[in-house]
């Protein structure tokens, strides 16, 4: 092989350089340039028809090979155009059947509100928000050198990953991954090769030439769509006489899936030139492909964060708790350099687009305690996360007379009493050196962390969501300082992980002891009055969620949403005040569904006074909590976890008669009047109303 000396390899590299700067050129949007025809429609040079060829509509000569080999494109129409015409043929004809324009109609974007910012070239489209997210792009049909792709790389300097079966010559006029083979078969699957893409971080394109490709939609589960960030798709027309009623049936059913799951921005028809085609209809040819742009439905709803300038002046880069040296840097942080290929760090990633701004980086990083280094690198691998673990917050104030922090002792005692899990304490005071009774060598698997204060303004109960992102736990518990931890809690792991996946992302909250819901009947008093919420979609939740990593993009949007100014639920206008208003919200603005039974049992003397002594008839006089909405036959209680553990004498008495208990407790699960392994459907009206 011969050699190439430095020079002339560089001189290379340069004149490629040179090269693809020129060829960005000739996609980027010029000068004289119009929008001919609103939202749904592609640039053209003013007076050019649609019709003229790729070089010409350009303005400018396109380099060979970035030429298709029928250089005349396809006469391309915005869909509602297309379906005006179609509907004109209708009205002439009233009783033909229109499989055409029944497709058409379910591609049609919708007009919804939509965070979408166009970015077009050639004859494609694409929201500029996908890009927040997306970490890959991929094509699949090339049609020579793909100017799709090319776009990618040059001008968002992605390396695309491309794919073609037919033409196993690699584009050379950019950067590229060329794989030869054709979706569908096992290995070349769709969702075997986007398996280990993160949630919302895939770009993909898709050219499906026949009938049979169909089927790599078909063959798509939720978790594969939620891996996407946005999908451009080709269906072509032009195949098999297109105006069977049975190819197009198919095809409907199959855009009316993939829209179930992403949401149509940019709908366009393509129409042949020459005419030449074995079917035609009312002597008109008839389309030759649809080409429709998705993108995630989440992206779609997100509203932009527009951040207040007292936030940033309060934070910048240099902050850090009080105490921790200037050099010490943080052992956590959600806005690392790179965040790596796991399947938890992809969700990351996509959790820190709306908080690593310069205001907010600041409040996403994370210090261990010197005295804890050793605990950490017990729970936490190499990339920085912790696989299972209890997640609490609290504010150290220095005194040990403290009630917060004898309340968070007494929680990591109990952790430490009847559960095998580490658990991860994050103090957002920090202006101790040291919090009393929280050591080490007493507690082997507490991980102390210290943490800037959330501002000003904020209530100090969403660190708990800073927590839950921050303790970057592949599945985690969150526990308040006033709780404590019984047998049966690390159960609550498995259970968790079966729950939350790629295609429920969202967190859990275990059902309230009161509804707080107008139409229903219990605690009037206490009742959320919200007419302007969205609709509510189950029980109001204890704020005691548990979650996966598929969760995180749900928390920081959460929290940005909540650290906006001025405050907001999500994509909502609903101001709230603290976090369980703002969880529960949230989760009814997603059409969450899910939440457990109750394991936060409302007293600690429910546990030991009456549970500890199975005593049934005292829980049944007390503790159903029903309503005639939700529970109407009341609420099954978990005995895993008690709240309200305000009162430290008391909560000591609770840990001491708990732990005499030994191994024979009683049965944990509490529903209409009797102590239960189990519930099964039998046991409730319809199956149960919550997750156990």
């Amino acid at each position: 092989m011969a050699m190439v000396s430095p020079l002339v390899a560089t001189r290379r590299c340069t004149l490629l350089l040179q090269v693809q700067l020129a060829l960005l050129q000739l996609i980027r949007p010029v000068d004289g340039l119009t929008a001919t025809g609103g939202s749904n429609r592609f640039l053209q040079p003013a007076g050019v028809p649609q019709t003229a060829s790729r070089d010409s509509w350009r303005g400018v000569s396109p380099p060979a090979g970035l030429v298709a080999a029928d250089s005349r494109i396809p006469e391309q129409k915005d869909i509602s155009k297309a379906i005006a015409q179609l509907e004109e043929q209708a009205r002439q004809r009233p009783h033909s059947p229109t499989p055409l324009l029944d497709l058409l109609r379910v591609a049609e974007p919708i007009g919804q509100p939509c965070r979408c910012n166009f970015e077009r070239w050639d004859r494609y489209a694409l929201c500029k928000e996908s890009f927040e997210t997306a970490t890959s792009t991929w094509s699949f049909g090339m049609d020579g050198e793909d100017p799709w792709s090319f776009y990618m790389q040059a001008k968002h300097n992605f390396v695309p990953k491309t794919f073609d079966c037919m033409d196993s010559k690699q584009p050379l006029t950019y950067r590229n991954e060329f794989h030869t083979g054709c979706l569908g078969n096992s290995t070349t699957s769709l969702s075997r090769l986007l398996a280990k893409v993160g949630p919302r971080s895939a770009i993909v394109k898709l050219d499906l030439d026949n009938g049979a490709e169909i089927g790599v939609l078909e063959r798509l589960t939720g978790a594969d769509f939620a891996r996407l960030a946005s999908l451009t798709v080709q269906y072509s027309l032009d195949e098999g006489c297109p105006h069977s009623a049975q190819n197009l049936g198919r095809l409907r059913r199959t855009l009316i899936r993939v829209g179930q799951h992403l949401t149509p921005v940019n709908a366009e028809v393509g129409f042949s030139v020459s005419g030449q085609h074995g079917c035609r209809s009312d002597g008109k040819p008839p389309p030759k492909f649809l080409l429709v742009t998705y993108l995630s439905a989440q992206t779609c709803k997100s509203k932009p964060l527009t951040l207040a300038k007292k936030l940033v002046a309060l934070l910048d880069e240099g902050s850090r708790p009080a105490g921790v040296p200037a050099e010490t840097k943080p052992a956590l942080t959600l806005c690392p350099a790179h965040y790596g290929y796991s399947t938890e760090s992809q969700s990351l990633g996509v959790a820190s687009s709306t908080l690593c701004t310069p205001a907010l980086a600041p409040l996403m990083q994370a210090w261990i305690d010197d005295e804890f280094q050793e605990n950490f690198k017990r729970f936490y691998d190499d990339s920085g996360w912790v696989d299972e673990a209890f997640v609490n917050y609290f504010g150290a104030v220095g005194s040990k007379e403290s009630p917060f922090v004898k309340e968070t002792e007494l929680l990591v005692e109990s952790v430490h009493s009847f559960s095998q899990k580490p658990i991860i304490v994050i103090d957002f005071v920090g202006k101790s050196s040291r919090v009393h009774g929280l050591t080490a060598k007493r507690f082997p698997r507490l991980v102390l962390l210290r943490a800037l204060p959330i501002p000003d303004g904020v209530s100090f109960n969403f660190n708990k969501i800073r927590a839950m992102l921050l303790a970057k736990a592949v599945t985690g518990i969150a526990l308040d300082s006033d709780q404590i931890v019984y047998h049966g809690a690390d159960r609550m792991f498995q259970r968790t992980r079966d729950e939350v996946t790629a295609e429920y992302p969202f967190p859990i909250l275990p059902v309230h002891w009161m509804s707080r819901d107008p139409e229903s009947d219990d605690y009037k008093m206490y009742l959320f009055k919200c007419p302007n919420c969205p609709q509510r979609t189950m029980r109001w939740g204890h704020a005691h969620p548990t979650w996966t990593h598929y969760a995180l993009p749900f928390l920081a949007d959460l929290l940005a949403s909540q650290l906006d100014m001025p405050s907001h639920v999500l994509n909502t206008n609903i101001k709230v005040a603290e976090d369980e208003e703002a969880l529960n919200v949230g989760l009814w603005a997603v059409g969450a569904t899910k939440q457990w039974c109750k394991f936060d049992i409302p007293f600690p003397d429910i546990f030991y006074k009456m549970y500890a002594r199975n005593d049934t008839r005292s829980l049944i006089g007390c503790c159903q909590y029903p309503d005639k909405k939700w529970y109407p036959s009341g609420v099954p209680l978990m005995f895993y976890t008690a709240h309200a553990c305000k009162n430290v004498t008391e909560t000591r008495m609770a840990l001491d008669i708990l732990g005499r208990l030994g191994p024979s407790i009683p049965k944990q699960l509490f529903y209409r009047g009797t102590l239960r392994d189990d519930l099964h459907p039998g046991h409730l009206e319809g199956g149960p109303p919550c997750l156990h």
